[in-house]
């Protein structure tokens, strides 16, 4: 995935996906994201997956399938629910290193993004280049097979690396995220035991870092590695919306 610009909050994003070539073992595919309003490519991914041969005795289908019954949690679905209103205000990004944040966050000293209240995603340690977020494989992740979404997986790490890179930026330094590359290795079951991700900068120059992150299941066995790539933005507001004004530092 290449990440061109920001989505805005509120915005209906549309993902058009294409396959490329199909084989017999091998198939490519890409996708364009777009925000459907403006119309602008927000970013750009391809991929390759395997292709399996058919059953060899598969089971027979039902002559009708059963009714679908939604189960009644008592709640809206998570997406559908209000957004939290607790969120880090800009005049924190401002004042605080992206380290502190994080120490604050984890602390609970800061409230978690609001990502955390949809899908459970939290920051469980975060050190000198290096963050670690857990994530509970529940069924609301989880694709029409059963198995958890490979863009969950994917997005976990992609948040660690991001943390991780953020563990290098001074008091007013916007993040934005440029790259993600992801190569997935088992399924993992929607079970609610937790996956792990660690991530780790293994270069941070003064406008790039270069991340890596390793999500393992509750065994310990790696499901997802990924490399990814990120900018320092300084006096850019954290959501990347405008610039803000840098106060003196000291020293």
């Amino acid at each position: 995935m290449s990440f061109l610009r920001p989505a805005r909050p509120g915005a209906t994003l549309t993902a058009h996906g294409q396959a490329i070539h199909v084989g017999r073992s091998v198939a490519l595919s890409e996708v364009f994201v777009l925000d459907r309003d403006s119309e602008l490519l927000i970013a750009h991914g391809t991929s390759r997956l395997s292709v399996f041969p058919p059953l060899a005795d598969p089971p027979e289908p039902p002559e009708r399938p059963p009714v679908f019954e939604p189960p009644d949690y008592g709640s809206p679905d998570p997406f559908e629910r209000p957004a939290p209103e607790a969120i880090i205000p800009q005049q924190v990004w401002s004042e605080l290193s992206g380290a502190e944040i994080l120490r604050r966050q984890v602390a609970g000293e800061l409230p978690p993004p609001p990502l955390h209240h949809l899908t459970g995603l939290r920051l469980t340690e975060a050190g000198d280049g290096t963050a670690t977020f857990a994530l509970p494989a529940t069924e609301w992740l989880a694709s029409p097979a059963r198995r958890l979404q490979g863009g969950v997986i994917a997005m976990q790490a992609d948040f660690a690396m991001l943390a991780a890179a953020e563990t290098m930026a001074a008091p007013g330094v916007a993040i934005a995220g440029l790259d993600l590359k992801a190569n997935f290795l088992r399924p993992v079951p929607p079970d609610g035991s937790d996956l792990v991700a660690r991530a780790e900068v293994i270069h941070s120059g003064r406008t790039i870092a270069i991340t890596r992150a390793r999500v393992t299941n509750a065994e310990g066995k790696p499901v997802l590695l990924a490399t990814g790539s990120s900018m320092y933005l300084p006096g850019r507001a954290a959501d990347l919306g405008g610039e803000v004004e840098l106060g003196p530092r000291e020293g």
